[in-house]
């Protein structure tokens, strides 16, 4: 038997209808995979990005709302179903009138009642399980990684953290930094002075690099992120060449004045470059692994593999889905046509991804080659 729902965390009349939709943040993400219990209702759709749901959108909110009413009436009665359903109504009128991105996310159930702004867009679909539907949700986190921005210019270092065209500078742990100027001076452009030129206050400098090094590496919350460098030269060189941080790109200028939302879109081109670097050295690293033999292909091997916990990396195809219901062991899956059935998993790719993530593998969505399949794993030496 299905259990009891709990009541909601979030009350869908407490907060403005702005706050109704939050950033999806990898925080949320981790804690949305690990929630289990029945009903789990998920409800996601492309939107367009501004102020509010047009009126053709706000009636595909409601509809895929009905949808999630009439899978539940097949197994639940009335009062329970009021339970779940009612809760979803009022967020979804409320998140009607926020600011919009190009997708949209609303869970319900295992006490919980959230909304959120996805940087991607969606399939349109209403979804049942005994998990939240995250799919679309961890590629988001993927494809817009958090990282952080470090300005460099006249003796100071300011820190930004964010993801996708969201940055927010850091004004803790240490953070801004910034020094007295003396011979080691630069001009309005961010430009150091002959005598930083020549070197001659360069051991000034070197420390002031060094402190703000540390405090990168102090930052506990963000040190882990990939890092661009925000700076003019020779400044950008000289800290290249000290920092125990790895770079992943530099935005070249000073930059000291530069917005937040400028600075995320002079970052953009180096993350979308990061990214693809991480999507080759995927492949490779299932090139490698097929050499190895330590590489299998397929939804049945890949399902099979990654709820036993051998997977280290998935690679899957944006683009693939699939319906199917579990064998009573567990060990292979059945496709079907059938999503309304209440014993078909709406996406069992979904399910493979959170899998993986709970045995501390990693994902990565790319487009296979020719001939693979649309699903493969690398799995672990040990």
């Amino acid at each position: 038997m299905p259990s009891p729902v709990t009541p909601p965390t979030t009350n869908p009349a407490s907060a403005s209808d702005e706050d109704a939709v939050q950033e999806l943040t990898p925080v949320d993400l981790d804690r949305l995979q690990i929630l289990r219990g029945y009903p789990m209702v998920s409800v996601l759709m492309p939107t367009t990005p501004g102020t509010g749901l047009s009126p053709a959108e706000s009636t595909t909110l409601n509809h895929l709302i009905d949808r999630a009413e009439r899978r539940l009436a097949a197994e639940l009665p009335a009062t329970r179903i009021a339970e779940i359903i009612d809760p979803l109504r009022d967020l979804a009128d409320r998140v009607t009138r926020a600011r919009m991105g190009p997708g949209l996310a609303l869970f319900g159930g295992a006490g919980l009642l959230e909304a959120y702004r996805l940087p991607l867009q969606p399939q349109a679909r209403a979804v049942i399980d005994p998990t939240f539907a995250t799919r679309d949700l961890a590629r988001a986190v993927l494809e817009n990684p958090p990282y952080r921005l470090l300005v460099l210019a006249s003796g100071t270092a300011r820190l930004y953290v964010g993801a996708d065209r969201h940055l927010g500078e850091q004004v803790a742990g240490g953070f801004p930094l910034g020094e007295a100027r003396s011979s080691g001076k630069t001009d309005r452009r961010g430009h150091l002075h002959q005598a930083e030129r020549t070197h001659r206050d360069s051991r000034r400098w070197d420390s002031f690099l060094r402190q703000v090094d540390k405090a990168l590496s102090a930052s506990t919350r963000s040190r882990d992120l990939p890092l661009i460098l925000a700076a003019t030269e020779p400044l950008a060189s000289r800290f290249q060449q000290r920092t125990t941080h790895h770079l992943i790109g530099t935005v070249a200028g000073n930059h000291q004045r530069t917005t937040a939302a400028r600075l995320a879109d002079l970052a953009r081109p180096i993350v979308e470059d990061h990214l693809a670097s991480e999507r080759r050295h995927a492949l490779e690293a299932l090139d490698d692994a097929i050499g190895r033999r330590r590489a299998v292909f397929g939804i049945d091997d890949v399902w099979r593999e990654a709820h036993d916990g051998n997977v280290v990396l998935l690679l899957v195809d944006p683009d693939y889905r699939l319906a199917a219901v579990p064998s009573p062991d567990g060990r292979s899956l059945e496709p079907s046509s059938d999503r309304e059935h209440p014993a078909v998993i709406d996406d069992a790719v979904d399910e493979v991804i959170e899998a993986v993530e709970r045995h501390g593998g990693h994902t990565c969505f790319t487009s296979m080659t020719t001939g693979r399949s649309a699903i493969a794993a690398v799995l672990r030496t040990t």
